[in-house]
């Protein structure tokens, strides 16, 4: 049984499609076929544009994080030297005067490695408060480091490579 609401929604449908119903009787077969073709053509180059829009968006975020990598290579090595100077620090302090030449090495090595930082990181960021905050503490461990206590100098080693740390998860989520 038909009932009131699908004659009026069926009448609705013919309604909606009449233009087009009459527009496709009024046409040939080929120029139907054109027709269809050029539908089809606007479908395809819509879901094309799409596609490229996304690709680009996926490149421009791919190439900012390659350029963060290539900002946070030396930092590693920065780290890796610190870590050395702290336990070549510590042996120091607790009274083997064995180590003092690879604890200069290594110390050596942190300002070569802070050195390379500077070099990669853009102008803006080496005069930021955060890379001075860094820069500063290494400075002051350098020169004062050896006065303070085996548990002091390891604490302020410690504290400056988390911030080294924390600079370069800064550098990398940009």
């Amino acid at each position: 049984m038909v009932t009131a609401d699908k004659i009026s929604s069926q009448e609705l449908m013919r309604a909606f499609f009449a233009p087009a119903v009459a527009m496709m009787g009024r046409l040939n077969v080929a120029g139907k076929f054109m027709l269809l073709g050029l539908m089809s053509l606007v479908a395809i180059a819509v879901v094309i544009y799409s596609l490229f829009a996304s690709l680009d968006q996926v490149i421009g975020s791919s190439q900012r994080e390659l350029q963060g990598l290539e900002l946070i290579k030396p930092f590693p090595r920065a780290v890796q030297a610190l870590q050395q100077h702290r336990g070549l620090s510590a042996g120091l302090l607790g009274g083997d005067d064995t180590i003092r030449d690879s604890r200069a090495g290594a110390e050596s090595e942190v300002v070569e490695a802070f050195k390379a930082m500077e070099e990669r990181l853009p102008p803006g960021m080496t005069s930021g408060e955060g890379f001075r905050h860094i820069r500063a503490g290494w400075e002051l461990l350098r020169k004062e480091g050896l006065n303070w206590t085996a548990a002091e100098n390891h604490a302020a080693h410690t504290r400056l490579i988390d911030r080294i740390q924390s600079f370069e998860g800064m550098i990398a989520d940009d």
